[in-house]
């Protein structure tokens, strides 16, 4: 969602319904006290940091707590993994 794109593909993709800020991952199964659960993953950098999330990753994930779901970022797809264990469980 947040790579590069021309101006052109950006306007199409918007026509679409694409929504800038959306996580990466979504457990579509209402579990412990929550509607669902939204997931950021971050990736591990060449510069051997994670990835931060964009502002409008942030303020999804605050909208998503807000309205009764877990969302989070995760640094790497092994606490991504971790994250949904503990959600599911």
């Amino acid at each position: 969602n947040e790579g590069r794109r021309s101006e052109r593909q950006g306007a199409k993709l918007k026509r679409m319904g694409m929504l800038a800020g959306v996580s990466d991952v979504f457990v579509a199964k209402p579990m412990r006290t929550y509607s669902g659960c939204f997931i950021e993953l971050k990736s591990l950098q060449k510069t051997g940091k994670y990835g931060k999330p964009t502002p409008a990753q942030l303020a999804f994930i605050r909208t998503m707590n807000a309205h009764g779901y877990f969302a989070t970022v995760a640094n790497g797809l092994d606490r991504c993994i971790e994250v949904i264990d503990w959600y599911m469980g």
